[in-house]
């Protein structure tokens, strides 16, 4: 417990005497911008001089325009000569330290704490010197009175213009001296003791989650209630005041500004063995209403489970499940998730205990917000992220016991898909290892993972020429992994595999939630999903003469043409052959079976091929926001950090082809430590790219990326070098040829640090080690459809540029832009500012 972040800040801020104020001057960054209006204001009048004008100066950094932030520190300047150091106290850096290490959930419940005891002390203060002036008041009082009540005999109680009740007035509320002959003005200071501290404002934006009894689904539990074993009760979830039986600590949003039309879909998911989810009852909707406010727009039940006495507006406000308890003692949980447009905007897990005895237990039920894009669910998020609608949203989480869930939400124009499915952790894993040695054997011909020191191993695509059948058996290769992938989760769903074959069929935008746990990163774009069986090649698979699909070759021979890109492939529409056949092999009677289909492949059957993908990390640090969009005004910035290893023969060519892709775009370059550093503490560009080495640091799962002759830039150097950004958020791409070992798992660690920490919109990171001719092929096609470079016509969207690059890389034979895995939302893109 000594050792626990928490338990140490809770120990410095709350039990040793401290001065909240000075300690709150080290801790202004980590302020969320709820508390920013209580913090200004108790710094306002904070008692010291000097530190009220260094804390006010601190937190006048938050405010969100130049002229607000200057105005707040002229009021309060910093006296000459006076140092930070005078008035800051150990005890601040070592809570600063220590709250990095939180959830950004305890991060801000400390702060509102400290807040809450700066107010209360100052609230103590002020009620002694109040009374100290009562005191003084009512030994003077009898004198003053006697003067007053001269002056009010004399202009009477008509006739006085409202005069004598002017002076009844002052005469009741303000302090007098008995020697003056008119009533004293209050002085500033004690204006000041006086003013008592503003009442917070009551929210309407909390999002409000507990249990309700099964007997009426008004009549809620408290969150230190037990469930009891075996029996039912309903799980309810509100937006609006907090409730007073709400579970965990409150979790507000942002809803002012989100357009009429908004609509949240609410589902819960069941874990095995424990919190039961009642089938077709599983999900809900919300509306936002014009004013703000949220209501029902679909129960999740059509019956009224509601007592007599029942609000009755209360199945408009309170979204309702049904819920059931195991028969056994023990926590349980289930995991609801709110979802706007198919995208995965929260997700919680509540937990709640389950008893054979109706004794109160300290926290029954427990909630936690465990994956967030949008903390605040504000308009201007929500709006860019659902701008086109997803088709699927899957969330891959690790139950704690070995296992994974596999947590599906999609929807088409006329179907809702909800399902999950369960799958061992050891049958995950050989999932992800397959589909790696796929990768490994398409890209050097050997399953193992890269070794320089190996001769024997060497680039396949090197010389960039078309070879048909090469592609073909390469893209078998990547299909059976991906095969396997998709078969080993569609055969733990409840649902048919037809359904989610029905819901994926056309092109549309996808989005794999991560956590920073399980490590292992779902390889989405060799997931593929035509029916075949593999093993009927299994014994000469080197050797057996795979084709494409005969729809997809002529696509791709009219496009190597200059006709249609591989995007308006018809296989993409419906039209695919090779579907065509797996179709008439599944009707009754056919009398066939997946035996008899050809040697035949088709890259529409991937996901990476088919869909825009995206995988949005959770927000665990100190972001609350996933980016949607990368705003510029007039010219974009690129910066590239690169390596100068003589290896790398085509750097300066591929850096002179990316300066020139748009005539709007300024391009820097850096190849040292120091020099990337110090621009990225002033400079915020739209696009920042690493076209480097990169490796693990000896005896830690540490990565580095290796810029210049030899420095080393880890995701440590972000954090310690206090690189962050507000506006405009950048996409990195990290472009790390002949990188060891620097798999997506390891590869997370700089995801989560330039996300989490610095405030970036996304990464694209690689699969595997990559090569200098893949690198520079696909970060041009990527980055061109992004900004909008000749010939496209306008900037893509992440989702579909990256889809296009892999499209363009597989024109030229090319399979393996599978590698590249976006980190951010499929629908992230630039967005000129239309500001003067």
């Amino acid at each position: 417990m000594a050792h626990d972040p928490l338990y140490q800040v809770e120990n410095i801020v709350f039990e040793r005497r401290v001065n909240h104020l000075a300690l709150l001057l080290d801790l202004s960054p980590l302020l969320p911008d709820r508390l920013l209006k209580r913090a200004i204001w108790l710094a306002r009048n904070a008692d010291e001089a000097a530190l009220r004008a260094f804390l006010v100066r601190a937190l006048a950094r938050r405010l969100p325009t130049k002229v607000e932030q200057i105005k707040l520190r002229r009021e309060h300047p910093v006296r000459r000569g006076m140092l930070i150091r005078e008035v800051s106290i150990p005890e601040g850096k070592q809570v600063k330290r220590l709250m990095t290490r939180l959830s950004e959930e305890q991060r801000h419940e400390i702060l509102e704490r400290l807040l809450e005891a700066v107010e209360k002390r100052k609230h103590k203060s002020a009620s002694r010197q109040h009374k100290q002036q009562q005191q003084q008041q009512q030994q003077e009082g009898d004198v003053y009175r006697v003067q007053v009540g001269r002056r009010l005999d004399e202009f009477g109680d008509s006739g006085g213009g409202g005069s004598a009740s002017f002076w009844r007035d002052i005469s009741e509320n303000l302090p007098r001296t008995a020697a003056s002959s008119q009533p004293p003005k209050p002085s500033p200071a004690a204006a000041s003791v006086i003013t008592p501290t503003p009442p917070p404002e009551e929210r309407t934006n909390i999002v409000n989650l507990g249990f309700a009894h099964r007997s009426a689904a008004d009549k809620t539990l408290a969150p230190d209630e037990p469930l009891a074993c075996g029996h039912a009760y309903y799980f309810w979830l509100n937006i609006g005041r907090a409730h007073k039986h709400a579970i965990g600590t409150p979790t507000p949003i942002d809803l002012n500004k989100l357009p009429e039309e908004a609509v949240l879909t609410v589902a819960l998911f069941g874990f095995e063995n424990e919190l039961g989810i009642t089938k077709n009852h599983d999900t809900g909707e919300l509306k936002i209403q014009a004013n703000g406010t949220v209501k029902v727009l679909r129960q999740p039940l059509s019956k009224n489970p509601l007592s007599a006495d029942s609000p009755a507006d209360y199945l408009e406000n309170f979204l309702v499940f049904p819920v059931r308890v195991p028969k056994n003692e023990g926590v349980y949980r289930l995991r609801c998730n709110i979802y706007c447009a198919q995208v995965l905007v929260q997700s919680y897990v509540v937990s709640a205990s389950a008893r054979t005895t109706a004794t109160a237990v300290n926290e029954a039920c427990t909630k936690k917000l465990d994956y967030v894009l949008s903390q605040n669910l504000r308009a201007s998020h929500l709006a860019s992220l659902t701008a086109e609608p997803h088709r699927l949203s899957i969330m891959v989480n690790s139950n704690g016991d070995g296992s994974h869930n596999f947590r599906f939400f999609g929807a088409d124009e006329t179907e809702r898909f909800k399902d999950d499915a369960q799958i061992d952790g050891d049958q995950l894993s050989g999932f992800l290892l397959q589909a790696r040695r796929a990768l490994h054997k398409v890209s050097w011909d050997n399953e193992n993972e890269w070794d320089p020191d190996n001769k024997n191993l060497a680039y396949r695509y090197k010389s960039g020429a078309f070879d048909a059948k090469m592609l073909a058996r390469d893209l078998a290769y990547l299909a059976r992994a991906g095969w396997r992938i998709y078969a080993g989760f569609i055969s733990h769903l409840t649902k048919t595999a037809a359904e989610l074959e029905t819901l994926m069929a056309d092109p549309g935008l996808v989005q794999i939630a991560l956590k920073l746990s399980p490590r292992a990163v779902l390889p989405a774009a060799i997931v593929y999903d035509y029916a075949w069986k593999p093993d009927v090649f299994a014994a000469s698979f080197d050797t057996t003469p795979f084709e494409l699909c005969p729809t997809f070759a002529a696509a791709l021979d009219s496009a190597c043409a200059g006709g249609p890109p591989l995007e308006e492939c018809d296989c993409f529409k419906g039209g695919c052959a090779l579907k065509a056949m797996i179709a008439d092999i599944r009707k009754p009677g056919s009398g066939k079976t997946l035996q008899d289909l050809p040697p035949v492949i088709c890259p529409s059957g991937f996901w990476g091929y088919r869909h825009s993908l995206g995988l949005p990390l959770t927000l665990d640090g100190t972001n609350k926001d996933i980016p949607p969009v990368i705003s510029f005004k007039d010219q974009l910035q690129m910066i590239a950090c690169v390596s100068t290893d003589p290896l790398f023969v085509e750097r300066d060519t591929h850096l002179g082809r990316l300066k020139k892709l748009k005539n709007a775009l300024k391009f820097e370059l850096d190849n040292s430590y120091g020099a990337i550093v110090n621009r990225l503490k002033t400079t915020i560009p739209q696009l920042l790219y690493f076209y480097c080495h990169g490796g693990v640091r000896a005896n830690t799962n540490l990565p580095y990326l290796e810029i210049g002759n030899s420095d080393r830039f880890g995701p440590d150097d972000l954090i310690g070098e206090g690189i962050s950004w507000k506006e405009p958020h950048p996409l990195v791409f990290i472009n790390g040829c002949h990188t060891t070992s620097l798999n997506p798992e390891i590869t997370l660690d700089f995801v989560s640090s330039f996300v989490q920490q610095s405030g970036a919109a996304g990464v694209i990171g690689t699969e595997i080690t990559i090569f200098e001719p893949l690198a520079v092929k696909f970060a041009e096609e990527c980055f061109s459809r992004f900004v909008g470079a000749p010939p496209h016509n306008e900037s893509m969207p992440l989702g579909r540029a990256v889809r296009g690059a892999r499209l363009e890389l597989l024109k030229q034979g090319n399979p393996l832009g599978l590698v590249y895995i976006p980190y951010a939302v499929g629908t992230l893109r630039l967005q000129e500012s239309q500001q003067n």
